[in-house]
């Protein structure tokens, strides 16, 4: 037998043994397999999510009593402004992780406050490279453009 002959079996076998069988439920219902797919519930814990919500909502009131849409960050920032206050608040949790206490207005800070605001950062950054997928993501390319192609006509 050849080689070619012999990756031509093994390539086979390896494609029948990637297709997942479809998942039947109690209610006769299916669906196909969610092997490969993204778990959006298992990357974040609810938790988590509440306390940056908590964060993110406590945020949204300007020193002049307005409230900002949810959304507002979304606008985006410049990056350098974006990377001062990330590095800030990293430094914020290095002093924290040392035993310092923070302040800021003359409240404490807490652990929970810092590391929600370098999550912030860090959001605001990775949409401002992906507001421009050519520079930081060429992958990204076809998936903008495949959103656009199946958003376009909710416009």
């Amino acid at each position: 037998m050849s080689d070619l002959y012999i990756e031509d079996i093994m390539n086979k076998i390896r494609l029948k043994d990637s297709i997942s069988m479809p998942r039947i439920f109690e209610t006769g219902s299916s669906r196909n397999s969610d092997e490969g797919k993204l778990d959006y519930a298992g990357f974040n814990a609810p938790i988590v999510e509440w306390i940056y919500a908590q964060y993110m909502h406590k945020h949204r009131f300007l020193e002049d009593g307005t409230m900002r849409a949810s959304d507002n960050w979304q606008k985006g920032f410049p990056q350098e402004e974006i990377l001062k206050s990330l590095v800030r608040h990293v430094k914020d949790l290095e002093l924290m992780a040392a035993g310092y206490n923070l302040t800021e207005h003359g409240k404490d800070v807490s652990m929970t406050d810092v590391l929600c605001a370098i999550r912030f950062n860090t959001n605001a950054y990775i949409l401002s490279v992906v507001k421009e997928p050519e520079a930081q993501f060429p992958e990204l390319k076809t998936l903008n453009r495949n959103y656009e192609e199946t958003t376009s006509g909710l416009r």
